[in-house]
């Protein structure tokens, strides 16, 4: 628990927590019927122009949070060392 608190946890972890918060709620409100009225596209243009599904997105976002936190893990792993 310790190593999560520390300022290279924090650093790891804060910016993953900050990019699921802030996607959870742009999917939210992207969802929301009150919200219709400020879309610059229409729903039907936006699913035209995507070309990767939304498994393909969040399960590249994944890899990369994995790599993320390995690279750290291996820093403070080789910080701890010298």
């Amino acid at each position: 628990m310790e190593l999560l608190l520390s300022d290279e946890g924090l650093a790891v972890l804060v910016p993953i927590v900050v990019y699921w918060a802030y996607c959870g709620l742009h999917a939210t409100l992207g969802q929301s019927m009150y919200m219709d009225k400020y879309r610059l596209h229409p729903s039907t243009h936006e699913d035209s122009k995507n070309h990767v599904s939304k498994r393909q997105v969040i399960s590249n976002v994944l890899k990369q949070q994995l790599v993320q936190v390995a690279m750290v893990a291996m820093v403070m792993m080789f910080k701890v060392r010298a």
